[in-house]
């Protein structure tokens, strides 16, 4: 999932969100028990599109990647969203190898309620469009 692998890298390499949530405990899939706050990183959905303008063999596809910050307290959660927002700023250029057509904001998931661990959970989704 090249989507995912470019957000991971983009948010693992920023210091300002690393500096709140270390980049080991930024992944696709976290251990039960980790150590909060936390961020995990998914594909909701992707699309291929047909070859570029340019009439390159590459495809041109289109996901919705869903970054989810899992924090001790609401405010945390809160703060640790807009990090990933800024994190994440709109853009075109390879990233992680990934060559990256587009990066823009989308949906701002619900919060949750506060689960039996004290986890407070809220998500953002990003469209990332990339070529394979």
């Amino acid at each position: 999932m090249p989507g995912v692998k470019a957000i991971r890298h983009l948010l693992a390499n920023d210091a300002a969100l690393t500096a709140v949530v270390p980049a080991d405990r930024i992944a696709s899939d976290l251990p039960q028990d980790v150590a909060l706050p936390a961020i995990t990183i998914s594909q909701v959905s992707a699309g291929a599109y047909a070859p570029t303008i340019a009439g390159d063999a590459d495809d041109v596809c289109r996901a919705r990647v869903q970054v989810t910050v899992h924090a001790t307290s609401r405010p945390s959660q809160k703060v640790i969203q807009k990090l990933v927002r800024t994190a994440l700023p709109r853009m075109r250029r390879i990233v992680n190898g990934v060559p990256v057509e587009s990066l823009i904001k989308d949906l701002i998931g619900p919060d949750l309620p506060e689960d039996v661990l004290g986890s407070f959970v809220g998500s953002q989704d990003f469209i990332i469009t990339y070529v394979e």
